[in-house]
């Protein structure tokens, strides 16, 4: 198996024995140094509309998960149809499946939906028609599960997946022998991730480590999205979590209004100043289209990112 970040082995989604957690830390923070940039362009998330708080995104939402929402309601979802025609998503590390309906409002009725998790969920049994799930780990899927696939997704998933290169080689020998035009977006944590979070998966991702995983599809045109900047990071670290002084103080539910507020302010604060680069943002999208001639960049509504 081969992990593109520092940290190769400790999995905090397991239980780390107590010398493991200063290492997963170290490894954490080591990655956040590494010098060098993914290869690809970089660009500013401009929302289409600020969808916050909504039915789908809750008061209550991390500035992160906003901000998720906010790229999966602004990618083109007409040049995605345009392009692709019929949706058939393939979402990896899908849960229990909650954002199947999210999908749906971001792009329209979906053809065909396949979610992959390691666990079984008893949500998977209201499975509505068009709709399954699969039982599986990302080491373990191939050309059959993927099908006729043509939209492959993951929200946060990628940081707690042992072999990340191997996914994406899997799914780029896929794409290759396809010969018709298949997208990706992948939504995961920067480098920054140890400070939001404390343990969680395996690292948050470095210039760098993301330069591998775009290395292992290198026919697939590519674009890093930016998702929210200095401001949402702030607001994260001063109601939910800074590892970096120690201190987990989750104020959300008891904070609801001051927060949203905040939160709120942040995100028109980073809209004027939009990050420029990977050490700003609040969070990532990769997005890589396959055998088309469509370009990852044109897919995102954006702002510019040097």
């Amino acid at each position: 198996m081969t992990r593109t970040t520092l940290n190769k082995s400790l999995n905090a989604d397991l239980a780390l024995r107590w010398r493991q957690r200063p290492a997963w830390y170290t490894l954490n923070i080591l990655e956040q140094l590494r010098p060098g940039q993914p290869g690809c362009p970089l660009v500013a998330l401009k929302p289409r509309s600020i969808a916050y708080p909504s039915d789908h995104t809750t008061a209550v939402c991390s500035p992160s998960r906003v901000w998720s929402n906010l790229f999966w309601l602004s990618l083109d979802a007409d040049a995605l149809r345009s392009t692709l025609g019929g949706l058939r998503v393939f979402e990896v590390g899908c849960g229990d499946g909650r954002y199947v309906e999210f999908y749906e409002r971001a792009f329209g009725a979906l053809e065909s939906y396949c979610g992959i998790d390691p666990r079984p969920r008893d949500r998977w049994k209201e499975a509505k028609p068009g709709c399954s799930f699969i039982q599986a780990t990302a080491e373990q899927l191939g050309p059959e599960m993927l099908g006729d696939s043509n939209l492959i997704v993951s929200q946060s998933a990628i940081e707690h997946i042992p072999d990340d290169v191997g996914l994406f080689q899997t799914i780029g020998h896929w794409a290759a022998s396809e010969v018709r035009p298949i997208v990706q977006c992948h939504v995961l944590p920067g480098s920054s991730m140890w400070r939001q979070y404390g343990p969680h998966g395996f690292s948050g991702y470095s210039g760098r480590a993301l330069r591998q995983l775009i290395a292992a599809v290198p026919e697939a045109s590519a674009a890093l999205c930016l998702l929210g900047g200095q401001k949402s990071q702030q607001v994260h670290h001063r109601f939910i979590c800074d590892m970096r002084v120690g201190s987990r103080h989750d104020r959300r539910a008891a904070e609801t209004p001051a927060y949203t507020e905040a939160l709120l302010a942040a995100i028109d604060q980073d809209l004027h100043r939009p990050p420029q680069s990977l050490g700003q943002a609040c969070f990532l999208a990769l997005v890589l289209v396959h055998n088309s001639p469509l370009q990852a960049v044109e897919l995102v509504p954006r702002q510019t990112a040097e």
